[in-house]
């Protein structure tokens, strides 16, 4: 009996130890599983700005940066003229990054300080983008139109920004000074005295550098007139530009007017047979948004109506942006700005497909770039704006990126347009200054 006792121990034993060992080996196998689990998958993201020759003179220079959605920078590098300026990561799958370019602006007549331009565009891809300018006046012929038979001339419309003198004597002289648009240079000046009701035009083709041409006002030809019916707005700004087939990526001013009620109807002197397109821009204010319009047409609009898009601000701090529409947008902008010590200015723009990635984590971003200016820091970012924009010739976010980031911003396709509408939670502190360098670098 012992015998058979003994024999029966050692076999709860045997299975006792058998299971002790599946065990281990169960947990040794569970084990494995989850340190696979922890393996992160990862992609290269490959961000490239090529810069054109002329895009950053002596006077500014630029920095690109790739950073996480943490706020965490990744990966920098100067922006250069002439050359492919790129940044590699390994990237997580599934993970937002953001591509950042930086200007820094120095002091000069128009911006006294020290200003730093900085725009982060959220969810990047592998990509390629081109920056580049227009041409610009500074690079064409310079023109001298004098006007004579005059008589005491009072100029009441003027189609451009060129410089004119004058005076009654000998029958009435004018002079106007002024850049060609296009090289060779195209020069167009339409403009009316106070003592007709009709405008006149002054049109001539590839002009050469320090050029003067001599005519009878009374024999410069009638325009033709384009009016434009506009809904009940404030402070409207418009800005028209006629476009020739020989020259499609530079317009010529046909007329401009600032911060004014009087548009009932507007009138763009258009003289017949010389433009092939036209863009058409416009801003203007509907009880506390801010609208912005641009179209490019082979024909003037006849109307105007106020873009059908509108939001309501809920939050507007750094890291808690939110807002509320029924509206549709290819992207969102939310704009800060900081003056510091009234010696450095900073604008910092925030670009999402929506409202609800503006906020995130941004803060920590602003504070590693500006990390070198003690008195820079998020926490004293003041809020500026909330743009909505909407183009009727893209389709995704990544579409608007590329748009944007290329420099393709304005409409160039007959039949295409953009708009936006802008919001502030109350009179923000320099709003003008903030405007003029979105519009002078990131043109809407």
């Amino acid at each position: 009996m012992k015998k058979t006792l003994f024999v029966l121990f050692l076999s709860v034993l045997s299975i006792q130890c058998s299971k002790s060992n599946d065990d281990t080996v169960v947990v040794e196998e569970e084990t494995e599983e989850e340190e696979n689990d922890d393996t992160i998958e990862t992609e290269e993201l490959i961000f490239t700005i090529n810069v054109d020759g002329n895009y950053f003179s002596e006077d500014y220079s630029g920095t690109l940066y790739i950073s996480d959605e943490e706020g965490t920078i990744l990966a920098q590098t100067t922006l250069k003229n002439n050359q492919g300026n790129t940044l590699t990561i390994d990237a997580e799958v599934n993970k937002q990054y953001d591509a950042i370019v930086s200007y820094i602006i120095p002091e000069d007549s128009n911006f006294p300080e020290e200003n730093y331009f900085v725009s982060v565009f959220q969810n990047i891809k592998s990509s390629t983008y081109n920056l580049s300018r227009q041409i610009t006046e500074d690079d064409t012929p310079k023109h001298t139109l004098e006007l004579v038979s005059t008589g005491n001339l009072e100029i009441i419309r003027l189609s451009s920004f060129f410089r004119g003198t004058g005076s009654g004597a000998n029958g009435g002289i004018y002079t106007f000074e002024g850049k060609a648009r296009t090289s060779p240079g195209d020069f167009y000046i339409s403009l009316q005295k106070d003592t007709e009701d009709f405008g006149r035009y002054y049109w001539v083709k590839n002009i050469t550098e320090n050029s003067s041409y001599s005519f009878d006002y009374e024999e410069l030809p009638i325009t033709a007139v384009v009016e434009t019916e506009f809904p009940d707005v404030d402070n409207a700004t418009i800005f028209v530009e006629g476009y020739r087939n020989q020259h499609p990526s530079v317009g010529i001013h046909l007329s401009k007017i600032g911060n004014t009620d009087q548009l009932h109807p507007y009138q763009t002197y258009t003289p017949n047979g010389i433009f092939d397109y036209y863009r058409f821009y416009t801003r203007f204010n509907v009880g506390n948004a801010s609208y912005n319009i641009n179209s490019f047409e082979k024909q003037l609009p006849s109307g105007i109506e106020v873009p059908a898009l509108d939001f309501s601000i809920e939050n507007f701090v750094v890291n808690n942006t939110a807002i509320t529409t029924n509206s549709n947008y290819d992207a969102a902008r939310a704009s800060y700005n900081l003056m510091v010590e009234n010696e450095i200015y900073i604008l910092f723009n925030v670009y999402s497909e929506k409202v609800e990635g503006l906020s995130a984590s941004k803060a920590r971003l602003f504070d590693a770039i500006f990390e070198n200016i003690a008195s820079a820091q998020a926490s004293s970012l003041e809020p500026n704006s909330i743009t909505l924009f909407s183009y009727n010739y893209i389709d995704t976010y990544d579409d608007f990126l590329d748009y944007f980031l290329g420099g393709k911003q304005r409409p160039t396709v007959p039949g295409t347009y953009t708009e936006s509408v802008s919001k502030s939670l109350d009179q923000p502190k320099h709003r003008d200054r903030s405007s003029r360098l979105n519009k002078k670098y990131e043109v809407e």
